[in-house]
């Protein structure tokens, strides 16, 4: 059985100048970014979205731990959450890269 290799502890942070992946400021360069023919806007946007992986992941988590105690005691509302909590979990699924349910 495959062992699941844990991401790097955030925090993550951007820095569009640094090539460096040696810890800085208690945090990590993700990936050095480059700005060729692809929008720089959306570089940064992406760069952006990736910094922010670990808390997201982790608010992923929480959030799907609060819709297991909603449901377990049965004050589910209805479809809108249980859609919500099957995103979240694939959310979490493809973070963690271990299969999910359809």
């Amino acid at each position: 059985m495959k062992t699941q290799v844990k991401h790097t502890m955030g925090p993550w942070y951007l820095d569009f100048d640094t090539v460096s992946t040696e810890p800085r400021r208690k945090g990590y360069v993700l990936a050095q970014v480059s700005f060729g023919s692809i929008d720089p806007d959306e570089v940064k946007a992406n760069a952006h979205l990736i910094a922010a992986a670990p808390e997201l992941l982790e608010a992923c988590k929480l959030v799907a731990a609060t819709f297991k105690r909603s449901n377990d005691s049965g004050n589910f509302l209805g479809d809108d959450e249980h859609e919500a909590w099957n995103k979240v979990d694939k959310a979490i699924a493809k973070a963690e890269g271990v299969p999910c349910h359809e």
